[in-house]
């Protein structure tokens, strides 16, 4: 980034189906997502952002809507002409509702570090793989917490910057 970029906007998008089959039963799975991304640079080393974001899951004839919001900050731990890797300490909540169910709402508070390329003055790809931190999934009757690292595929993310 130059000096005079301090704002950025960029995020993630994902389009993704699969069939599983469970003792001679075949469920269709299809999940969309797009997950803006807003941003400011305080200075070479430090950024605050937040990603607002939409999920949509359908497994078989069940339908999940997901609301997503995810402020962070971000330390740039090595800072190169062409590749910036960082970490993002941040905090997330989503609520996800399936028709005739309560909402499900999740939590977490941690860690996910990334990768930053420069493909040129205004634009960069962004990729984002892992967690280490606290989440907690609720609704009426349920309850998970979990406490760890999590390098599942799932937390792996590939977006884009625009840089102002």
């Amino acid at each position: 980034m130059t000096a005079n970029a301090q704002v950025y906007v960029g995020g993630t998008f994902g389009v993704g189906s699969d069939k599983v089959e469970t003792e001679g039963t075949e469920v269709k799975n299809t999940t969309f997502k797009i997950l803006p991304e807003v941003g400011y640079e305080l200075n070479e080393d430090w950024s605050v952002g937040t990603v607002v974001g939409y999920e949509y899951n359908k497994s078989g004839d069940v339908k999940t809507n997901t609301f997503t919001i995810a402020p962070y900050a971000r330390y740039f731990f090595l800072n190169s002409d062409v590749v910036r890797l960082f970490a993002d300490g941040g905090f997330g909540f989503s609520t996800s509702k399936t028709k005739g169910n309560d909402a499900l709402n999740s939590w977490n508070i941690g860690i996910k570090p990334g990768i930053a390329i420069k493909l040129s003055d205004h634009f960069c790809l962004v990729a984002k793989y892992g967690f280490l931190g606290y989440s907690k999934k609720e609704n009426h009757g349920y309850e998970s917490e979990n406490v760890g690292i999590d390098f599942d595929t799932d937390e792996l993310n590939f977006g884009f910057h625009y840089i102002f």
